[in-house]
């Protein structure tokens, strides 16, 4: 569908709804004039001052003329609280309720496959995350020989050695052994069993 643009008479490339009939930069103008030429009309000029003239609107104004700078300041920012709870649970209702769950997530699925979305979530990983950086150093990590002799005697040892029913840790002996220990990687069969508490205390500290 070829569309052109009212104020330009130019065809518009991108077009994001059926019902557009002016370009971005376009529209912006058309609004600011029709403002304008609205603002200047009899009607709104005398609503205005209706609304001005009532007597909660005075008292309201007074009040808020009252108040201090910093006082204006917190009053405003508490209105704007308010609104982003109200667009937060909005925002949860759509995400939880079954009949706007489909369409919200054939949205997301929409916008996250945009070359542009693609393009943003890129540089934003390559600013702020350290994501790419962490799965290189591990590939290169686990391609170490060392590392990859210590990842044979585990699969060995998990293989091999079996953690008996009521068997309980050997340093704390209060929880239940869930997991097992190599003190030395050369001998593989030689196994503590230990809770999941115990040895991750013992990568950090020696016990």
């Amino acid at each position: 569908m070829k569309k052109i643009c009212g104020l330009c008479n130019k065809k518009i490339l991108k077009i994001n709804n059926n019902n557009q009939k002016y370009h971005k930069e376009c529209s912006k103008l058309y609004f600011k004039e029709y403002d304008r030429v609205y603002q200047k009309k009899e009607y709104v000029i005398k609503s205005k001052k209706e609304y001005r003239s009532r007597e909660d609107v005075k008292e309201r104004r007074r009040e808020y003329e009252k108040l201090d700078r910093v006082k204006r300041t917190r009053k405003k920012y508490a209105q704007k609280k308010e609104v982003k709870k109200i667009r937060a649970r909005r925002a949860r209702e759509r995400r939880i309720n079954p009949t706007t769950r489909k369409r919200y997530l054939e949205l997301k699925r929409i916008n996250n496959n945009r070359p542009e979305t693609k393009k943003k979530s890129k540089e934003y990983s390559k600013k702020y995350n350290k994501r790419d950086k962490v799965i290189k150093w591990r590939k290169e990590y686990i391609k170490t020989p060392e590392v990859r002799e210590k990842i044979k005697v585990r699969k060995k040892a998990v293989r091999i050695i079996k953690i008996p029913k009521d068997k309980m840790c050997e340093i704390c002996k209060k929880n239940r052994a869930e997991e097992r220990h190599h003190e030395d990687y050369s001998k593989p069969l030689s196994v503590m069993f230990l809770c999941k508490k115990c040895h991750s205390g013992l990568r950090r500290v020696k016990i």
